[in-house]
């Protein structure tokens, strides 16, 4: 009896241990899991229980054979965040949160710059993946995505051409623009009873100008930046009232020009042809007429922002230009791979006021009014400009920019005047001003997040005027009265 019992019980042991050991074998091409599931219950009297929906997902590639359902359930399910376990013979699958997938983030992040020189190119307009956005002071600019890890990218920079690429994600890029000059057709403008308001740019208030279109835009002598503002909208034009910048009809000392973090004081310029900026160093000028926030700074005018060039990274360069009123020197040098050197100076060469026909109104009393007095007026102007700049191999920027203008103006007048009974008329004016300053930069990048920056700067203006006047009068027997 027992041994029937004994072969009785291996039967059922060996039958069980064929269930679980039988071969499975599965191919499968580019077919979804839940199908490549129901042909094995189909096939193999398994029983399964899972979601048809989520388990259609996954795409499954497979021709091979296992030696039980669990290891061939094991090989189906391994790099997908799906799980199973068998519950009294029935195999049941569902999501596994552990192997969940984390939403990665891909990171774009690089630097625009000039591709002859290196020069960084400070707010250039970026389209990534159809979305906007503006690099920074810098050149540099940060982009995420969940979604893509190549990125279509677009720059636009004033004066250059479009770029147009595609680029993997990544850190510390160096997009590189290319000079141009596009020369427009002639154009015909025809009246229209029609009136049209649009605005400059696409931010209101705001002006852009940059040194690769300065030279084609009117001007006089050497292309005085400040001539070339006042010729832009809202902005008094050279010769009404003031020499200061007056936008929008704010009042002298209600507006902030600085370069490179400096602010500039004094703003005089010789008959609106020399700036108190040297128009080889300013790179991009930035002309806030309105509608800013509190970051620009506390000024209820307008802020006209300059950046300086930073200069040639590649190649040492020299420029030279002589013109109706200054001689005017630009050197680069670039030391080392990421670092540069550039220095400007400039310098009236010859005396500006021709003194044969120069003349003046005096107005002391009511028998000298209308009388033409010759005056001898001396008149000299210079500046200079040095900046130190380079980048980190991370990205970061960094600088060291100073200037300094000196403005001399002198003239004497010591001159009888006519038909007023001997009466003699002396005059001298003394005007020096100096404008100096300096100020450090530094531009950290944070990958993937953005970038932060800080400035210190310290500005100072020297002015000493001197004015004398005097008349005397010569009697007739000699004795002078004053």
């Amino acid at each position: 009896m027992r041994k029937k019992i004994y072969i009785h019980l291996l039967f059922f042991t060996l039958i069980s241990i064929n269930t679980s050991a039988q071969e499975i074998k599965i191919s499968a091409n580019n077919k979804k899991l839940s199908e490549v599931l129901i042909e094995l219950r189909d096939n193999y009297s398994l029983n399964l229980s899972f979601d048809d929906l989520t388990l259609s997902k996954y795409r499954i590639t497979v021709n091979k054979k296992f030696s039980s359902p669990e290891k061939a359930f094991d090989f189906l399910i391994k790099n997908l965040p799906i799980a199973y376990e068998n519950t009294n013979g029935v195999y049941i699958f569902y999501p596994d949160k552990k192997k969940q997938p984390i939403n990665k983030k891909y990171i774009l992040s690089g630097k625009i710059i000039d591709k002859e020189n290196n020069e960084p190119l400070p707010y250039a307009l970026i389209y990534i993946n159809q979305a906007g956005t503006v690099s920074d002071e810098y050149g540099n600019f940060n982009f995420e995505s969940k979604k893509d890890s190549i990125f279509q990218i677009k720059v636009s920079f004033l004066g250059y051409h479009l770029l147009d690429t595609l680029i993997p994600a990544g850190n510390n890029y160096r997009l590189k623009l290319s000079p141009a000059v596009t020369k427009f057709k002639e154009i015909i403008i025809k009246g229209s009873p029609v009136i049209f308001f649009g605005q400059t740019g696409t931010k209101a208030g705001l002006i852009r100008i940059n040194n690769r279109i300065a030279k084609y835009i009117p001007g006089s002598g050497d292309n005085a930046i400040f001539n070339l503002i006042r010729l832009q909208p809202g902005i008094m034009a050279s010769g009404e009232q003031s020499s200061e910048i007056i936008v929008w009809g704010s009042y002298e000392g209600q507006s902030q020009v600085n370069f490179d973090g400096i602010t500039l004081f004094g703003l005089k310029n010789y008959n609106d042809n020399i700036s108190p900026i040297n128009p080889y160093i300013a790179k991009d000028i930035r002309i806030n007429k309105g509608g800013y926030d509190a970051t620009l700074g506390e000024r209820v005018g307008g802020i006209v922002s300059i950046t300086g060039l930073e200069g040639n990274q590649k190649k040492t360069a020299i420029k030279l230009n002589i013109n109706n009123t200054t001689m005017n020197f630009l050197g680069e040098l670039p030391i080392g791979k990421n670092n540069s050197l550039i220095a400007a100076f400039r310098q009236t060469y010859y005396q500006l006021y021709n003194t044969n026909q120069v003349s003046t109104s005096s107005e002391l009393n009511q028998h000298m009014q209308g009388t033409n007095l010759i005056v001898q007026p001396d008149y000299t102007f210079r500046d200079a400009n040095l900046k130190f700049a380079g980048q980190t191999k991370n990205g970061d920027s960094y600088s060291l920019s100073a200037l300094a203008g000196q403005d001399k103006f002198y003239y004497s007048v010591n001159e009888q005047v006519e038909n007023t009974n001997n009466m003699t008329f002396n005059q001298t004016f003394d005007e020096k001003k100096l404008q100096y300053g300096t100020s450090i930069r530094y531009n950290k990048v944070w990958k993937g997040i953005g970038s932060s920056k800080i400035n210190i700067s310290y500005s100072n203006l020297q002015s000493d005027v001197y004015d004398i006047q005097g008349t005397s009068q010569m009697p007739m027997n000699g004795n002078m009265h004053p």
